[in-house]
């Protein structure tokens, strides 16, 4: 299993009706409703972040000027944003301690600290459970489906609520 496997998942409509924002129905399956968990598209966004360290095994234009660049640095962009409001929303307030460290002469941050996290094994479960596999067609416009005008083509700016 990849960890990018489960870009789509299903629901049903009751299910979607307790969501904070409105989702589409499927337009191959009208009952079910499409969502993404955000873990996964983190994770897509982090891989994206992965190949932009690696350009000469991963060929990203970012600089060409052509569509296909300024479409990579959109896509760029909202995933640096992306990645950097989960970060901020699910704050780790794990602590970094310091020990010294004689071969350095120095205090190092021990990054080896115990970290209290969500159970990832059931959220694979979760999205294998509602996984969708077949094929896609993002241009399907359906009926019910909530309508978000942009000025600009991307995935729009996130909402995060602060406590």
């Amino acid at each position: 299993m990849k960890l990018l496997d489960f870009a789509l998942s299903l629901i049903t409509g009751k299910e979607a009706a307790r969501l904070p924002n409105a989702t589409s129905p499927m337009a191959q399956e009208p009952t079910k409703y499409m969502v993404q968990l955000d873990v996964f598209h983190q994770l897509h966004c982090l891989n994206l972040m992965r190949k932009l360290v690696y350009p000469s095994v991963f060929d990203l234009d970012l600089t060409s000027g052509s569509e296909e660049a300024e479409e990579n640095l959109d896509h760029f962009e909202h995933c640096y944003d992306s990645l950097r409001q989960a970060l901020q929303c699910n704050a780790d307030l794990s602590t970094i301690y310091y020990e010294w460290v004689p071969e350095r002469n120095r205090l190092v941050g021990n990054l080896a600290t115990t970290h209290t996290c969500k159970n990832y094994d059931s959220i694979i479960q979760w999205a294998r459970d509602h996984q969708y596999k077949g094929p896609l067609d993002y241009t399907a416009k359906v009926e019910g489906v909530p309508i978000r005008h942009v000025s600009h083509v991307s995935g729009g700016k996130s909402s995060h609520h602060h406590m």
